[in-house]
């Protein structure tokens, strides 16, 4: 009897098991590519893949792209019908969203996937976007949320960029700042610092960026998020950004500092890795940088590594006017998005969907950051998250970043990681603190709201419209002896052909 009874629970044990993993006794392959990969790293040699390619039954093979080409490769791939079964797009331009899912470019999430997926929906809705990216009542692509789930950030999320100085020379000058910092007190700080050459090789230089950084900083006062709107809006209706007045206004303020060389001569010719290390090298005095965390981090290792100096040499600050309202723009709260091929079968789709909604749960996304739960990180009785692993001889963490190369391929499928950074255990909360208060007072301040109707509107003329900004603020810049307004003028009369359609689109769709 006793046999009996031994042989039926077993059988009711096998029979239990077999029914919880029924649904994925079919192995599922495909062929995946992630915001950036190469083709020396192997994607699926690790226990992270194992994990989940055990979970869900799946293979992939890796399609490697650079962040280089990226933007190339994946236009390529969509419009000549060869794309991945799923592709990850790092800057998705929304009016090719519309059009390539109009032609039947890409596979519309099946109906009801809100319900059957709630993690992937959950943190679709996330995003902020969910209704724009309805086309014809379907969706085609999977957006993923910078903040969701540890960040605590509301809305609206303010824009990453953040000035870096130098701490210790601001303190040797006298001068000390809080979470923000006034235009003037900066052009102080940084004539102080060429002067007094901190840097000691005798060319110490000032604020050193990129061309396309230098116009976001000197625009931010014009009272529109010229970082994400080509186009603004008053009760006049739509009109072209360098129509406005500001636009000058900015320009004038960068050349008058170009002109007295606070502003690094060769700002023109540098890319960001250029200007970045400039700063963590130790021979720029302040730069306008990323100030995600994991950049930060970036940043900070780089600069002990080049100058042997403490990082906590580094000093943040939102940037304010002299009337000391802080200024700053909203940023979105996504990055990239993933599609997928129309020729993908629906029950290959519909496994796929099921790891991405796993991959958005709270264990999802913890095992993709930090590792295999019990192993790498648990819960604890508290509830709070507890990390397994043994620190370095630097006191540091290892994540999956440093562990895994299939990190790259899972972490583009759910969250950004910016979200996880605010509670890595590998992150000194007192350097987090110091982002959250300069964050903080980007929120306290004045904030240039993004235009969601222009961004979600699409048009023919839109999707022609390509003028480089950047490059001709930075030409009003660097150019001696003209009349700035002037030159704005006989420039929105050159680029009229392109801007004036979108401006009359925008006009006859959007302005009651």
């Amino acid at each position: 009897m006793k046999r009996l009874l031994a042989l039926v629970l077993t059988l009711v044990m096998v029979l239990s098991v077999a029914s919880a993993f029924a649904v994925y006794q079919t192995p599922v392959s495909f062929i995946i590519t992630s915001t950036h990969s190469n083709s020396a790293m192997d994607y699926d040699k690790d226990e992270l893949y194992d994990y989940i390619a055990q979970k869900f039954n799946i293979s992939y093979e890796v399609w490697p792209v650079s962040k280089d080409s990226h933007d190339e490769k994946v236009r390529m791939w969509i419009n000549g019908g060869t794309m991945p079964d799923v592709l990850c797009w790092r800057n998705f331009k929304y009016q090719e969203y519309v059009n390539y899912s109009e032609q039947g470019l890409l596979k519309a999430l099946p109906d009801g996937w809100e319900t059957t997926y709630p993690n992937l929906f959950a943190m679709y809705q996330a995003c902020g976007i969910y209704d724009e990216m309805a086309v014809d009542g379907a969706y085609y692509g999977v957006p993923h949320a910078t903040y969701y789930r540890f960040a605590g950030m509301s809305d609206p999320v303010v824009q990453h960029a953040t000035l870096y100085y130098r701490k210790d020379w601001a303190q040797s000058l006298g001068m000390e700042f809080g979470a923000s910092i006034s235009m003037s007190q900066l052009s102080e700080y940084l004539r102080a610092c060429i002067d007094k050459d901190l840097a000691g090789n005798g060319n110490t230089l000032g604020l050193s960026e990129t061309p396309a950084a230098i116009s976001n900083l000197f625009m931010m006062f014009s009272d529109f998020n010229y970082d994400q709107d080509p186009f603004y809006r008053d009760e006049a209706g739509y009109h072209w950004i360098m129509q406005n007045g500001k636009i000058a206004t900015g320009v004038t303020m960068a050349r008058d500092w170009y002109e007295k060389g606070l502003i690094d001569p060769d700002f023109y010719l540098l890319s960001l890795s250029d200007a970045t290390a400039n700063f963590t090298s130790g021979l720029s005095a302040a730069m306008f940088g990323s100030c995600s965390i994991p950049s930060h981090y970036a940043f900070r290792d780089t600069f002990t590594e080049s100058t042997g100096l403490s990082a906590d040499n580094i000093g943040l600050a939102a940037i304010a006017g002299d009337d000391d309202v802080v200024q700053a723009n909203q940023t979105d709260n996504y990055w990239s998005c993933t599609f997928f091929n129309p020729a993908l079968s629906d029950e290959n789709f519909a496994r796929i969907l099921e790891m991405m909604d796993w991959i958005c749960s709270e264990e999802g996304e913890l095992t993709v950051m930090m590792g295999l739960r019990g192993k790498a990180w648990d819960y604890a009785a508290d509830g709070s998250i507890q990390i397994l692993l043994e620190p370095d001889v630097e006191g540091k963490y290892q994540s999956s970043q440093d562990l895994y190369g299939s990190y790259q391929i899972f972490r583009a499928l759910g969250v950004v990681a910016d979200d996880y950074s605010f509670i890595n255990p590998g992150y000194d909360e007192a350097v987090v603190n110091q982002i959250l208060n300069v964050f903080e007072a980007k929120k306290q301040g004045k904030i240039n709201t993004i235009d969601y109707a222009y961004k979600f509107f699409a048009s023919d003329s839109k999707a022609e419209y390509s003028v480089d900004l950047a490059n001709e603020i930075t030409y009003l810049i660097i150019t001696p002896s003209i009349d700035v307004q002037a030159e704005i003028d006989q420039f929105v009369e050159t680029n009229k052909g392109i801007w004036e359609p979108v401006v009359n689109d925008l006009n006859d769709a959007l302005v009651k």
